[in-house]
């Protein structure tokens, strides 16, 4: 495999706070269920709605295909409804906390990074839920489905070529360090 040296900064980087987020997130325990994910759904929206649809109308590569990886807040409302939360309490839900750097295209690829290595974390709290969601199959676990993989590889390249140099890198690392902390903080209030 050819050294990758964009992706490694930003794992290397972001390792303690990803690991402090996964440590916290009570959907990723065993006997998660119903209740947990719903907590985790609400948690999620009102972290990510306020920004999403900017982060990815914002200027990208083609090869990300931004404007398919634009909607994941409508993932999360289509499974909040499920628990019978309408239009009018979705957008009464607490976010706004986190006020992303969207200026550079290294931060955005920080930001992004957070948010597209969550459609791989799905999958593994999914086979975890699988049984006590039954028979119901939430769209937000559901990710990118089959694509999922291609999804990830192509975000990658796109990191490896446009995150060329050390302060980019750095940039790249500090927003994505910034999400995860931040997701970590919003997910324990």
């Amino acid at each position: 495999m050819p050294a990758r040296p964009a992706l490694e900064a930003l794992r290397a980087a972001t390792r303690q706070a990803h690991d402090d987020l996964e440590t916290h997130l009570a959907i990723a325990r065993p006997g998660a269920g119903a209740a947990e994910y719903h907590a985790y759904l609400k948690a999620l929206w009102g972290w990510m709605a306020p920004f999403e649809e900017r982060l990815w109308t914002a200027p990208w590569p083609a090869t990300i295909e931004a404007p398919a990886r634009n909607g994941k807040r409508h993932w999360i409302a289509e499974d909040l409804r499920r628990f019978d939360i309408d239009e009018r309490e979705l957008t009464a839900l607490p976010g706004g906390a986190f006020t992303p750097d969207l200026t550079s295209a290294a931060a955005r690829f920080g930001l992004a990074y957070v948010i597209e290595g969550s459609q791989l974390g799905t999958q593994v709290i999914r086979k975890n839920l699988e049984p006590a969601l039954a028979p119901w199959n939430p769209r937000w676990l559901q990710g990118y489905g089959p694509e999922t993989g291609r999804r990830w590889r192509d975000f990658t390249d796109a990191i490896e070529m446009h995150l060329d140099d050390d302060e980019a890198r750095r940039i790249a690392a500090e927003a994505a360090k910034a999400a995860f902390r931040s997701l970590a903080e919003w997910f324990r209030t």
